[in-house]
């Protein structure tokens, strides 16, 4: 895969009008400097779109000043081939983020957006990683369902994400997540979760905490065969720190999958 870099608006016209796009090409774009939702549009519909497997925006907030409607919004727009998407200081209107405009989306990343998300709305079959960070959603409702309707999601992490205190509990259907992490979810209330395949789950300062729950069977529901799982459930490892999870309810810590426990720091990430 080419890598493509624009820091300025004239560097990303360039790559637009110049980069060659044939049925064996593919490109990485790095973008670091604030885009408009015109400019997220224009390359919504560029050729490079049929060849960009991965799309990078990051750069320092303080350059957002030199970018009025620098907002922008995913679900106009259309990536059919993109693998990654990873976002750093970019405003964007919501984490919206659908099978129809990003059917192929394998990793998501969305980091310190400038603004406050209106809501969060994901609905992305091969999505493998999520990650979120520093982002206070203002309705957050279908956090649980959006996760749910990740089917492959094996690696989910979040620092500082805002906005979960919404509902008492999220239920969460993830029957491929392997590892769980959040730290700073501060008016996290509860989490209830049906993952057969989960190998490590972290909490860290997660203070309102008051519930989290392993299901034991797949609730009723319209689930797909990419929900069906057969065998024996995989045993998981707890982490947490300067969270009472003793103190919560469910069964998270008294359950016959539990293996070990463990408060240490060292065991979570640094994000």
């Amino acid at each position: 895969m080419s890598e493509l870099l624009a820091a300025t608006p004239q560097q990303l016209e360039d790559v637009l009008n110049k980069t060659p796009v044939g049925p064996n090409t593919s490109y990485s774009l790095t973008i670091n400097y604030p885009i408009s939702n015109t400019t997220f549009l224009m390359l919504s519909t560029s050729e490079l779109r049929d060849a960009l497997h991965s799309l990078v925006i990051s750069f320092d907030s303080d350059q957002l000043r030199q970018c009025k409607n620098s907002v922008i919004d995913t679900s106009r727009v259309f990536f059919p081939v993109l693998r990654k998407f990873h976002v750093v200081s970019q405003p964007i209107q919501s984490i919206t983020f659908l099978s129809s405009n990003f059917p192929k989306l394998e990793e998501l990343s969305i980091e310190q957006p400038s603004n406050h998300p209106q809501k969060l709305d994901l609905d992305l079959p091969h999505l493998k990683l999520l990650h979120m960070d520093h982002i206070y959603v203002t309705d957050a409702r279908k956090f649980g369902s959006s996760i749910s309707r990740c089917p492959k999601l094996k690696c989910f992490s979040s620092y500082k994400l805002w906005g979960l205190g919404c509902l008492r509990e999220h239920v969460i259907i993830a029957p491929s997540l392997v590892d769980w992490e959040m730290q700073r979810a501060d008016d996290l209330l509860g989490l209830s979760f049906w993952a057969p395949s989960l190998v490590g789950i972290r909490f860290k300062s997660c203070r309102e905490l008051q519930l989290v729950h392993m299901l034991e069977k797949l609730p009723p529901g319209d689930w797909g065969p990419e929900y069906q799982c057969s065998g024996e459930p995989s045993t998981y490892h707890v982490s947490f720190y300067c969270v009472d999870l003793p103190g919560c309810h469910g069964n998270l810590l008294s359950s016959k999958r539990c293996g070990d426990i463990s408060d240490d720091m060292d065991d979570f990430q640094t994000f």
